[in-house]
């Protein structure tokens, strides 16, 4: 049986379902979201510094899931699989690991039957709102900035030739 993809939007979660295992991606933030792709799978948007929730069921117990985020491979975490089965825990989407801009989440553990079971998910990771608009003001000082270069620039140049003017005559 192939995996089943459920999107549940306003929940922002992702499950994906093959036989008798699951696994899925929970977004507490408010500034993500969950969507479907244009491709039929599922488009995540994941904020930095913020995290995700993991959980499945139908795995190996004594086992782990990774969670990775490629397309540079970036261990994200991760989480022990229970007695039951189960797991359950949060990642970090680590401004220092994580780059803007779109990825794969993979979801990795040990199905009960010993065979891997992954899940992939686009990904589009954005910056907070905060640091977004840090750098606009950084970008608007800047500007301020240069006009008081050129401005001081052409004051010294008129005092300089107001000087000269002064001196010939």
């Amino acid at each position: 049986m192939q995996a089943v993809l459920h999107l549940v939007p306003e929940d922002r979660q992702a499950r994906v379902e093959g036989q008798g295992w699951q696994m899925a991606v929970d977004i507490p933030s408010s500034n993500s979201s969950v969507a479907p792709s244009d491709e039929g799978g599922a488009l995540l948007q994941l904020v930095r510094d913020e995290t995700a929730v993991v959980s499945g069921t139908g795995f190996m117990p004594g086992t782990r899931a990774d969670v990775w985020l490629f397309s540079e491979p970036t261990l994200l975490g991760t989480v022990d699989i229970d007695e039951n089965g189960e797991f359950r825990g949060e990642v970090n989407i680590d401004s220092n690991v994580v780059v803007v801009g779109e990825h794969t989440l993979q979801l990795q553990g040990v199905g009960e039957d010993g065979y891997v079971r992954a899940a992939n998910l686009g990904v589009v990771v954005n910056d907070t709102a905060a640091e977004a608009t840090t750098e606009e003001a950084a970008g608007g000082f800047l500007w301020w900035l240069w006009l008081l270069v050129i401005l001081v620039a052409l004051i010294l140049w008129f005092v300089i030739w107001r000087y000269r003017r002064n001196r010939e005559a």
